[in-house]
This record gives C-alpha cells, sequence and structure tokens, in this order.
C-alpha cells in the first residue's frame, strides 16, 4: 500500500514537471514566433510575418497581441481580403482584451478604409468609452460620423 501511494505521489509529481517544462516550451516559441514575425515585418516580408504570427496564435489563441500583430500585417497589406482578416483579427483581439484600446482603434481604421462608416465610428465609440483622452481616436471619430453623413454626431465628437 505505502508502496502504491508513493508511486502515485512520484507519477503525479512527474507530471507536474512535465506540464511546467511544455509550458515553458510553449512560451519560448511563442516569442520566438512573435520575433520572426516582427523581424519578417521590418523586411517587408507580410506573407512570411502571418504565417510566423499564425503559429503564435496556434501556441496561445489566447494571446491578444498575437492577434493584433496579425490583424496590422493583413492591413498593411491592404486589398479587400486582407482587410476583412485584419478587421476578424482585430475583433478577436479587443474580445480576447476587452480594456485595450488599441485592437479598437486599428479596427476603427480597417472598417473607415473599406467604407463601412458606421462600423468604424462604433468601434471608436468603444475606444472612447475606454480612454476618452485621446484626441486622435476623438478626431477619427468625429471623421468617420462626419463621412456617414452624422454631422451633429460628428461635432458632438470633437467637443
Amino acid at each position: 500500500m505505502k508502496r502504491a501511494i508513493f508511486a502515485l505521489a512520484v507519477l503525479a509529481l512527474a507530471a507536474v514537471g512535465g506540464g511546467a517544462a511544455y509550458q515553458a516550451a510553449v512560451q519560448r516559441n511563442y516569442s520566438t514566433l512573435l520575433t520572426r514575425g516582427d523581424a519578417a515585418l521590418r523586411d517587408d516580408q507580410t506573407f512570411n510575418a502571418i504565417e510566423a504570427y499564425s503559429g503564435a496564435i496556434a501556441l496561445r489563441p489566447d494571446s491578444m497581441l498575437a492577434y493584433l500583430r496579425r490583424g496590422q500585417t493583413y492591413q498593411r497589406r491592404g486589398d479587400r481580403g486582407d482587410l476583412d482578416a485584419a478587421a476578424r483579427d482585430f475583433r478577436t483581439a479587443a474580445k480576447l482584451d476587452p480594456s485595450a484600446t488599441r485592437p479598437l482603434e486599428v479596427l476603427g481604421d480597417v472598417l473607415y478604409q473599406s467604407q463601412l462608416y458606421p462600423g468604424a465610428a462604433s468601434a471608436y465609440e468603444r475606444s472612447v468609452r475606454l480612454d476618452d483622452r485621446s484626441a486622435r481616436v476623438n478626431y477619427k471619430l468625429a471623421l468617420s460620423r462626419y463621412r456617414d453623413r452624422d454631422v451633429s454626431g460628428a461635432l458632438s465628437a470633437v467637443k
């Protein structure tokens, strides 16, 4: 009986140690993929950057940062399909970190770029609710409302 308890304790410790080692490896690989994506983006290799960020997302699907960076890369490519993919990634990033303003701002930028002015205004409004001190986002909110022919809404955004 004592041997069985001892064996179970050893197995439990081995499992905990293995789990910790696995998590450390995942974190190291995740960081490496983010760094690789950043380097590819600096070299204007957007396909390689998207691949690296996608790998980081596969390792850590709860990472707001990987979704944000991949979305920014899609946005940089700029065609319609890429803008849709960027908007998807920015929405996911915003859901993963509801207190982050950056995913909301860049989501608004993509929607504005796609001439989806009501959606852009909505994203900017959410960002302003989190941080009302950003003159840049308030300006973008006003401009998207103006483009949507909401002049009074535009004026209220710049007060």
